[in-house]
């Protein structure tokens, strides 16, 4: 489950291993986060579609679908945002974008 965690935080595996065992924690709470976020999207999403089309099997498949939009975007956003030293200006428009 951990490694799958990581995976999802766009972690390498390789590098993991030979780390601190607190970077593995960290890339793991990443993975958690995004998959938090997800299943909200997938309870948000559904709930929504059965409130518009009272159906619920098309309900649960475009809460799934939405989740999954949710997921992806999330892990995007995670696997593009990069620490750099001086570049103040950058990270506050990738902020920005995030929220």
């Amino acid at each position: 489950m951990q490694k799958l965690l990581q995976w999802i935080a766009g972690a390498d595996s390789d590098l993991l291993e030979q780390s601190h065992a607190g970077d593995r924690m960290k890339y793991s709470a990443i993975g958690f986060s995004i998959l938090l976020t997800s299943f909200a999207g997938v309870l948000s999403g559904g709930y929504a579609f059965y409130t518009t089309f009272k159906n619920p099997l098309s309900s649960l498949a475009l809460g799934i679908f939405w989740g999954l939009f949710i997921f992806n975007m999330d892990r995007l956003i995670v696997l593009t945002t990069h620490k750099e030293k001086n570049k103040m200006g950058k990270q506050i428009i990738m902020g920005l974008l995030r929220v």
